[in-house]
């Protein structure tokens, strides 16, 4: 669907990716201009494979890796482990991050 309102088709492996994602629930966020959609998102909440993120954020840069000892240390501090991720797109192209949901 990203296609259908004016962003470039996310690549194969990462629309693979996407769809194995198994999320307990996500939501699509959609940020508009004054003159047309600015951003599109997708958020999964509490993806199933445990390496989603990270496997998401290297197939759109090869090479780039989450600094898993920081996302340890603020998920001790929470109580809870990264549980969101999200995947948007924007006039810069596309990127996927990787947060906490209290």
């Amino acid at each position: 669907f990203f296609q259908m309102l004016g962003f470039t088709k996310p690549p194969n492996e990462i629309v693979k990716e996407l769809l194995a994602a198994r999320p307990a629930e996500y939501c699509v966020s959609a940020f508009l201009g004054p003159e047309r959609i600015t951003r599109l998102a997708i958020v999964f909440r509490e993806p199933g494979n445990p390496s989603f993120g990270s496997t998401l954020a290297s197939l759109l840069v090869p090479h780039r890796q989450y600094d898993d000892d920081t996302f340890q240390k603020i998920g001790q501090i929470l109580g809870i482990q990264a549980n969101v991720v999200e995947y948007a797109a924007s006039a810069e192209g596309y990127d996927a991050c990787m947060g906490f949901e209290l």
